[in-house]
């Protein structure tokens, strides 16, 4: 085993920036890094406590996309970039979407030019935009509509990493995750179980769709397989799971019944699609910072009927599940009694 742990190691050029360290992603990728020895250096926004459980080892910078400056000695002598940070709401003032999502990534690309590390950009599923309740998406499907501002930047990003691929011989892979659970999973765990503490509805429509659940260790691993695989580069994968067969009432009901909420309010398809309407524009005209109770994005990420492939991951990287669904669920259940999230502990 530490034979495999070396070869794989050497292939991979380090170090290893990690953006957007506190994040979900982030933090679960730099602790995966940490457990396979290669040099990490974290980044974190100023402010941010670096996790107590990394070793000395873990380089953390501290640092602000939007400020080009900031990130200059984070990128200096890169080996490989995993760029995660990103506005990941499906709703914020479009600036700062902008600002961060295209902008920031365009700083780390400029800052990657002198060194050229292999830079791997954590994506979306929400690139398809309107195309995924209609049509069977793979990564030759061209982009859709966009559903919200997450969704048009995330197309920006991408296109922005290709022109650097085409225009400076950057080598770039970009990895599309789905709708990713795990311990510190904010939208997907502590979101959804404020909506039912609150009463408020969770099912839209009749919740019988597939929703491109993953889970955040198994897209962790398709990072890793790509970081040391030289034919990832040039190459879009979209990075999920075996989760994804798993339908959003199914997941809701079992997230509801492992916090003590065992009932789910549904909300109406036709209704729903009204709120999303009236609520954007009147929390849009207003300029209204907290999120409607139903938008666009939510709309197209829960209540669309995906019909997606992870083939490639299989075939070109040799993906396999790390964690199933009954696992996943468990450490949820753990992290929701760790948290005080529980219904008898509120």
């Amino acid at each position: 085993m530490k034979e495999t742990t070396k070869t794989q190691t050497a292939k991979i050029r380090q170090p290893v920036v990690v953006t957007g360290a506190d994040g979900l992603l982030g933090r679960h990728m730099v602790n995966r890094l940490i457990q396979e020895k290669v040099s990490v250096r974290a980044l974190l926004m100023p402010g941010q406590v670096a996790d107590t459980g990394w070793p000395a080892s873990v380089e953390v910078f501290y640092g602000d996309l939007k400020d080009k400056s900031s990130l200059k000695d984070l990128m200096k002598g890169a080996g490989t970039v995993c760029h995660n940070a990103a506005v990941v709401t499906d709703w914020a003032p479009k600036k700062e979407y902008d600002d961060v999502n295209v902008e920031g990534t365009r700083h780390l690309l400029d800052l990657s030019l002198e060194s050229k590390p292999h830079f791997i950009l954590a994506s979306s599923v929400t690139v398809y935009g309107d195309k995924l309740p209609v049509m069977p998406c793979d990564e030759t499907t061209p982009f859709g509509k966009p559903q919200g501002n997450y969704s048009r930047t995330k197309q920006i990003q991408e296109r922005l990493c290709l022109d650097y691929a085409k225009d400076h011989d950057l080598p770039v892979t970009i990895i599309r995750p789905g709708n990713m659970i795990g311990r510190g999973s904010k939208p997907w765990v502590h979101d959804l179980l404020e909506q039912m503490a609150k009463g408020l509805p969770t099912i839209i429509g009749d919740g019988n769709v597939k929703f491109a659940l993953c889970h955040v260790e198994n897209v962790v691993e398709v990072f890793w397989l790509a970081m040391q695989n030289p034919k990832s580069i040039g190459q879009i994968y979209n990075g999920w799971d075996g989760l994804e067969a798993i339908t959003w009432k199914q997941y809701v009901k079992d997230l509801g019944a492992l916090a003590g909420y065992e009932k789910q309010k549904t909300l109406y398809l036709p209704i729903a699609k009204l709120a999303a309407v009236l609520g954007e524009a009147i929390y849009g005209f207003f300029g209204i910072k907290q999120r409607p109770p139903v938008t666009f994005q939510v709309l197209n990420q829960v209540a669309s009927p995906m019909q997606l492939s992870h083939e490639k991951i299989k075939h070109q990287l040799g993906y396999q599940d790390k964690i199933d669904y009954k696992t996943a669920m468990k450490q949820i259940q753990d992290y929701i009694l760790e948290k005080g999230l529980h219904r008898s502990q509120q």
